[in-house]
């Protein structure tokens, strides 16, 4: 095996022998194709067929180029070319102790909070786009798709009842609420496992949050944290080579269990009461994500600085381009990215009609400003048709050296 030591960085979109001889830079190259999409999962069986992969390309090649092939392998997920031989040099070089290694590593937060401590949580990688509808939706609308990398993403209502509640008074989470409520409980769950403690009353949480304190914010939380923990999430993959076309289809709900216990008594009362100088709301909430949907997060989490969402929340378009904006610029090289203003319309603005281009990017000038404002190490600038990103952006939560 090659020593990594002092060279550059593996980079996914130029693959050398070396990367795919070096089982440190091989498995950055992982974490890479997880962020990029083109490889799916962090489980044992994924990582070695990923391994599996390096070797028949190393074996295979006929042009000095592996890291290509070797690419085209992963991308097409070519894993039923992969023969006995390949896997074996793989199990070989990786050990079964070494595949738990590099499934704890993938799963542990490689970011630097940096200096002051900055509170931060993490997003699924997949919903970073745009995870909720922006409004509330109409009544009878039950499902919320968002455009993914070979495929879609549906979050849908949840469909139970409960005490007092009809199954038809759950809804697709929505508004800035739950684009702040899932990092944070996100990011405490890796932190401390899937049970997450969200405080002795709402007065605290609310102060975590760096949410202001009233009675709307109070009846806000309560709502969608209901509508986040009961919603579904369904991801649908699908890839085409020469012979077949394979779909993937996951389902994953977001909470295994919601204890949610508080006094029978208004939120206007109660925050009269809050007025007095009296108690503040108790309700001594736990929020327990569910197996399937811990996994998904932890395969590749996207960190998010709280404190700056909670400053953008009464906009959720302007959370959803800051969320973004913060995966994007982690995972620049070295060129700046050009995107069309077309395909951001439809991506963060699905309630502006097309056909209102004018208003579109008069708005969302005024969200990048607003931002760049939050971060001003967001480097964009935009033209009548495009938006760039510089490359020598940095993102809101460094990754550690």
């Amino acid at each position: 095996m090659h020593n990594s030591a002092g060279m550059d960085a593996p980079r996914f979109n130029a693959i050398t022998r070396c990367d795919l001889e070096d089982n440190d830079r091989l498995t950055e190259l992982l974490r890479q194709a997880l962020a990029l999409g083109s490889w799916r999962s962090s489980g044992d069986s994924d990582i070695l067929n990923f391994f599996s992969l390096a070797e028949k390309a190393l074996s295979d090649d006929s042009r000095a180029t592996p890291g290509k092939l070797f690419r085209h392998l992963v991308e097409n997920r070519k894993t039923d070319t992969v023969t006995n031989l390949c896997e074996k040099r793989a199990l070989r070089r990786l050990g079964f102790d070494g595949i738990y290694r590099i499934r704890e590593s993938l799963a542990k937060p490689r970011f630097d909070t940096g200096a002051p401590p900055v509170r931060f949580g993490y997003c699924p990688s997949q919903l970073v786009r745009c995870p909720f509808p922006q409004r509330r939706l109409d009544r009878n609308a039950r499902h919320w798709q968002i455009p993914a990398r070979h495929g879609t993403v549906t979050v849908s209502a949840g469909h139970f009842s409960a005490p007092g509640v009809r199954a038809d008074d759950f809804e697709v989470p929505h508004s800035g609420t739950p684009r702040l409520l899932l990092p944070y409980i996100v990011g405490e769950a890796l932190r401390n496992g899937r049970t997450v403690r969200l405080g002795k009353n709402l007065h605290q949480l609310l102060k975590t949050l760096g949410i202001s304190r009233g009675s709307k914010n109070y009846r806000m939380i309560s709502t969608q944290l209901l509508h986040l923990g009961a919603c579904q999430i369904t991801t649908v993959t699908s890839r085409i080579d020469r012979s077949h076309q394979k779909t993937d289809i996951s389902l994953y709900n977001v909470s295994e269990n919601i204890s949610y216990r508080r006094p029978i008594t208004t939120f206007e009362h109660a925050e009269a009461s809050r007025s007095r100088q009296e108690d503040p709301i108790s309700w001594e909430t736990t929020f327990t994500l569910s197996e399937q949907f811990y996994e998904y997060v932890r395969a590749n989490p996207v960190p998010v600085n709280l404190a700056d969402l909670a400053r953008l929340v009464r906009s959720p378009r302007r959370m959803d381009l800051y969320t973004w904006l913060s995966n994007r610029v982690y995972h620049m090289h070295d060129r700046p990215v050009s995107i069309p203003l077309t395909q951001l319309h439809r991506q963060f603005a699905p309630d502006i009609n097309p056909a209102h281009d004018r208003l579109f990017r008069h708005r969302f000038r005024q969200d990048v400003e607003a931002v760049c404002g939050v971060h001003p190490g967001f480097r964009v600038s935009l033209s009548q048709s495009h938006m760039t990103i510089n490359h020598r952006s940095t993102p809101p939560i460094r990754p550690r050296q």
